[in-house]
């Protein structure tokens, strides 16, 4: 059964359907079911968005306010992965101590610390230049291998 309503500019109902409708502050309730895929133009959210573990894909920038907060989750374990392209190149990670891994990265500038900075094993692919600094040992001994010529 078909029912038709005109009004200013014609509203078309078919049972459930309703074609051409151009909703103005309007309510909505309940679950909402897409048929096919829709074209939002720019919304402002006045809540939190809700993914349900979906992948988000297509996001041009994103441009946090201060103060925001980018999270992995609320537990522990929790781990947040920053990519580019496939590789992943950046992991947080939170536990009992957090960690943050970095994977094949180009360092440059000055590298500043606050505290003390512990490094584990480091090769060396250049010269290592101390101006006006003492290189301590510690407790224990200092091994410096030459094997160039000068």
């Amino acid at each position: 059964m078909d029912l038709s309503v005109y009004s200013t500019g014609g509203l078309s109902v078919y049972g459930n359907y309703v074609i051409g409708a151009t909703l103005d502050a309007c309510v909505a309730k309940g679950t909402w079911t897409a048929s096919g895929t829709w074209t939002i133009p720019a919304v402002t959210l006045g809540g939190a968005i809700a993914a349900g573990d979906q992948s988000w894909t297509g996001v041009g920038n994103m441009t946090f306010t201060a103060g925001s907060i980018l999270a992995s989750g609320s537990t522990n374990t929790d781990t947040l992965l920053l990519r580019a392209n496939d590789t992943t190149f950046i992991t947080f990670t939170t536990g009992a101590t957090d960690v943050c891994t970095m994977n094949a990265i180009t360092m440059s500038g000055t590298w500043l610390a606050s505290g003390t900075v512990t490094l584990p094993a480091v090769t060396l692919g250049a010269n290592v230049t101390i101006n006006g600094k003492i290189f301590d040992a510690g407790a224990g001994a200092a091994r410096i291998n030459t094997t160039g010529s000068g």
